[in-house]
């Protein structure tokens, strides 16, 4: 899946004049989408982010899917579909990250959450 950058936005989905990590036009590759949900009113807006890897180097993190468009839709066959009904999101990524504490582990610069991560990320 590719998405491309269409305007900056914050974390809150306000707008922004400029971003060192991303750049209007640029096409990203989608590593992982989440959604979460409000309540079980599926009528209320609910809160869709892509994760990508940024312009500045092994940057990863979460982007509101309102700051971009879809250029192409196509899922990766190595993503798998999590739920979580307590917490109320919908994650789907590798089966690799959905493990307990993956992604902490990734962030923390653990060696094998790394590995794992870099493994994944060539089969997208």
């Amino acid at each position: 899946m590719t998405i491309k950058c269409i305007k900056y936005l914050d974390p809150s989905g306000n707008e922004l004049n400029g971003s060192d990590d991303l750049t209007i036009g640029k096409v990203y590759k989608v590593i992982s989408i989440f959604i979460g949900f409000k309540d079980d009113n599926l009528e209320e807006e609910n809160e869709i982010d892509y994760q990508i890897m940024g312009d500045i180097e092994e940057s990863v993190f979460y982007v509101s899917a309102d700051g971009f468009e879809v250029v192409d839709p196509t899922l990766s066959a190595n993503w798998v579909y999590m739920h979580d009904k307590e917490k109320k999101y919908i994650h789907i990524a590798p089966k690799a990250w959905h493990e307990e504490g993956f992604l902490e582990k990734y962030f923390d610069d653990d060696d094998e959450a790394i590995l794992i991560f870099n493994e994944e990320l060539k089969k997208l």
